[in-house]
């Protein structure tokens, strides 16, 4: 994981938490963030075997930021309401910085590698080490599935915050939804009409 990753793009991310925080917060929230993250970290064992690689990351950062808002006095639907704008923030964001080339390529190769790229936008973007993660999984059987499919909701229960299934819900819809936007599916041919 690279932390340096994650804080730039809390960092970038500031005036939707100086929407939720008092100034004194909104200076460390960044590392206070981090804090949260790596003592969650530290407990990703005990799912290794059940939820894939990089759904599992996604569910620790969302998990740190909401657990974050909720200490600081947040209420609960403001607290979604900022991490939904987060996450679809920083993924189209990523999307758009992808070329044409670059988004082409990974449509037409594999849909599912697309849509693991961008939900790993919030933690990293070393596409290396994503590459190295998919050589450990059977292409059909993981990458397809969906992060409930994938047992984030079991993480998630872990912690009791179920109800940021619903913000990985979102994620992957929006997913969806870009490349509704996006793409011409005209006589079954699916061509890329963006960027």
């Amino acid at each position: 994981m690279s932390d340096s990753r994650f804080e730039n793009v809390l960092r970038l991310e500031y005036p939707l938490f100086v929407k939720v925080l008092n100034d004194d917060l909104a200076d460390k929230y960044v590392r206070e963030i981090i804090e949260l993250y790596n003592e969650l970290k530290k407990e990703d064992y005990r799912f290794h075997t059940s939820i894939y690689k990089t759904y599992l990351e996604f569910a620790i950062a969302v998990n740190a930021v909401y657990k974050y808002l909720l200490l600081n006095k947040v209420k609960q639907d403001k607290a979604l309401e900022l991490l939904s704008e987060f996450c679809m923030n920083t993924i189209n964001k990523t999307l758009d910085r992808l070329s044409f080339i670059q988004l082409a390529f990974h449509y037409s190769t594999n849909k599912a590698y697309l849509k693991l790229i961008t939900i790993s936008s919030i933690i990293t973007l070393d596409s290396f080490k994503l590459a190295n993660d998919l050589k450990e999984h059977k292409m059909d059987e993981e990458l397809n599935k969906s992060m409930k499919e994938c047992n984030v909701e079991e993480y998630f229960k872990y912690y009791h915050v179920e109800e940021l299934m619903e913000i990985a819900d979102i994620v992957e819809k929006s997913f969806d939804m870009f490349l509704d936007k996006n793409v011409n599916y005209n006589s079954g041919n699916e061509v890329i009409i963006r960027i």
